[in-house]
């Protein structure tokens, strides 16, 4: 057993103050975690899981404002992007700055990449939609597929659960096949979307699709933030 962080406010470089998400890196030797301390601070840590090694990725950059950042994602081995509410980040070759991005997001709570498809999916809560953007050669994003809604210009929430659209898209995940499975909390429900496909095919937490109250039963759900899968993804686990 391990723990990480300890008596906030402190500077030493094993402190935690605020963490707002972390991955397991792609070999497995270490964790990276977003450590929020400041308005104006944010601190990327790698801790290798011995503890014997760990290092700020960047802190307070004096060429950008850092916002608040919530969530990570690793996207080659050098490479992580990063959400905040409102923009995405990315620090690779150790280079930090902004990613070009259209539209505007606002309040990115999940990212996930799909290493396979080389496509990023990410969470874009308040506006109800989830987007994905292929990767071409970083920093370099190109709009893919839109789910969620019909057009880039509509951000009205939604107000009813239907077949095609999301109310509050909060953890994004693929599986083994490649499908997008999508949490939306406040229509109580989870979302699959076959690979290459805006219309989903299955719905968990709700009768049909266009069900969406809070179900205390055991095929029923009420606010699932998350999903993830066992390595075949023969089993699936719901926060």
């Amino acid at each position: 057993l391990y723990y990480y962080g300890d008596q906030p406010n402190s500077s030493a470089t094993n402190v935690l103050n605020l963490p707002e998400g972390f991955i397991l890196s792609k070999d497995g030797k270490s964790i990276v975690v977003v450590d929020f301390i400041g308005p104006n601070t944010t601190l990327v840590k790698i801790f290798c899981k011995n503890l014997t090694s760990e290092f700020n990725l960047f802190s307070n950059p004096s060429n950008i404002l850092l916002p608040r950042f919530r969530s990570v994602e690793q996207i080659t081995n050098d490479s992580f992007v990063f959400g905040s509410i409102n923009s995405l980040f990315i620090f690779t070759n150790s280079t930090f700055s902004p990613v070009a991005r259209l539209p505007t997001f606002n309040f990115v709570v999940g990212l996930e990449y799909d290493e396979n498809q080389s496509i990023l999916y990410i969470s874009d809560y308040f506006n109800s939609r989830v987007l994905s953007y292929t990767i071409n050669t970083l920093p370099n994003f190109s709009l893919l597929r839109l789910y969620g809604k019909t057009n880039l210009n509509d951000s009205n929430p939604s107000q009813t659960p239907l077949l095609t659209n999301l109310r509050s898209p909060y953890h994004i995940r693929t599986d083994c096949f490649g499908n997008l499975w999508i949490a939306d909390p406040d229509f109580s429900r989870i979302l699959r979307y076959p690979i290459n496909s805006t219309v989903p095919d299955l719905v968990w937490g709700q009768v049909n699709f266009t069900y969406g109250s809070s179900q205390i039963t055991q095929n029923g759900m009420s606010l699932p933030t998350d999903i993830a899968f066992d390595q075949t993804c023969s089993i699936a686990f719901v926060a």
